[in-house]
């Protein structure tokens, strides 16, 4: 808890700053690395980047790790708050869908962008900014 008015948890604070972190790790990657210059490649053209001497089967089994070691991260920040079970990431796989689509495939600002638009949304369409354990119980 912040103060009276403002209230956040603390592992929720520290997922944020872990978040931020890995997003400015993956822009690093994806715009200043040889990986992310062949991704960006092969995405576009995998025959083409084959001719220019990129293999497309090692980018894409690269950045397949990449996404799942990610995908890993983003569990382990859901089960610090969440109860862990094995259907966990059910509640989540919407909402990550209709990111990427709000967002754009490909475009990692349109895709942070959408994911505030939809959290914004889903957080006004529930009726109340409050958190959930601060509504009142009806008598």
């Amino acid at each position: 808890m912040i103060n009276d008015v403002v209230s956040i948890s603390y592992i929720r604070i520290a997922i944020f700053v872990l978040a931020l972190l890995f997003l400015a790790l993956f822009l690093f990657i994806m715009k200043r690395t040889r990986l992310g210059l062949e991704t960006r490649a092969v995405t576009q053209n995998p025959r083409m980047a084959a001719s220019m001497g990129i293999n497309p089967d090692r980018v894409n089994m690269l950045t397949f790790g990449l996404g799942s070691g990610i995908a890993g991260i983003a569990g382990v920040a859901i089960g610090l708050f969440a109860k862990v079970t094995s259907e966990m990431g059910s509640d989540y796989i919407v909402q990550s869908f209709m990111t990427v689509v709000v967002g754009g495939v490909g475009n990692i600002w349109g895709t942070l962008a959408g994911a505030v638009m939809i959290g914004g949304s889903k957080r006004v369409s529930s009726g109340s900014t409050r958190p959930t354990r601060w509504r009142r119980k009806p008598i």
